[in-house]
Formats: C-alpha cells, sequence, structure tokens
C-alpha cells in the first residue's frame, strides 16, 4: 500500500508564510491503494509528506509540519508537492533532513529524500 517514488523538483526557496525553506517533491504513487490525508473513520490514518531532522548518529532532533494530500493520490498516479524545512533548523550544521511520506497513527513509510542542513544553507546562499 505504501509503494512509491520520490524526487526532488525544485528549492529551497522561501516559504509564502511560514519561517522555512520549501521544496516541491514529486510523489509517485506506484501501489494499487488511493492515498488521501482524510481518513474515512479520523485522521489517525491520512496520509502526509512531511519532514523530520536527524543528528549524524540517527538520531531525531525534530520533526516538521506535514503537508496534506490535497485531494487524493490514485495508484499509479503522479502528483508535486510542497514540503516545508524550518529555517531554525540550519542551526544544526552537520544534521539532515529527511523529507518522506507518513501514515499517521501508523508510521513513516522510508525511502526518503535526504537533504544535508550543510547544502540547503549553500543552496539559500546561491539563489
Amino acid at each position: 500500500q505504501s509503494y512509491h517514488s520520490l524526487r526532488l523538483i525544485d528549492g529551497p526557496m522561501n516559504a509564502d508564510i511560514n519561517d522555512a525553506q520549501k521544496y516541491i517533491v514529486e510523489i509517485a504513487n506506484q501501489s494499487d491503494a488511493l492515498w488521501s490525508s482524510k481518513s474515512i473513520k479520523d485522521q489517525t490514518l491520512g496520509v502526509f509528506l512531511g519532514c523530520r531532522l536527524f543528528d549524524l548518529h540517527g538520531r531525531l532532533l525534530s520533526e516538521g509540519h506535514r503537508t496534506e494530500i490535497p485531494l487524493i493520490i490514485a495508484p499509479k498516479d503522479t502528483v508535486y508537492m510542497p514540503v516545508e524545512v524550518p529555517n531554525d533548523w540550519l542551526k544544526h550544521k552537520d544534521a539532515i533532513v529527511h523529507i518522506e511520506m507518513v501514515q499517521e497513527g501508523v508510521r513513516w513509510w522510508g525511502s526518503p529524500l535526504v537533504l544535508p542542513i550543510e547544502k540547503i544553507g549553500r543552496d539559500m546562499a546561491c539563489g
């Protein structure tokens, strides 16, 4: 149900509202399941795009906001969604950001896009 691929399309760019850097991610649903952020029963089973901050030893430092799927992602469909990396994470020079899919109350799906904080800072300086 969670077979997918992620690809970084654009970013970093200043987020419109939040104090964050926005990335655009291509999400390909390679499963036979329909994905939505709205569960039929409650919010605990919704699927989102999110990000987490890890130190170099793999310890979780923080979780960012999740981006809701606007409507659905149908089986075999590809969509483009934003995800925001908080600017205050940039102070963790040796840390890494994982951008990945998460099903609330179940698990993070794995196969994240991995962005070193150091690279985010360099990309911002060049932009």
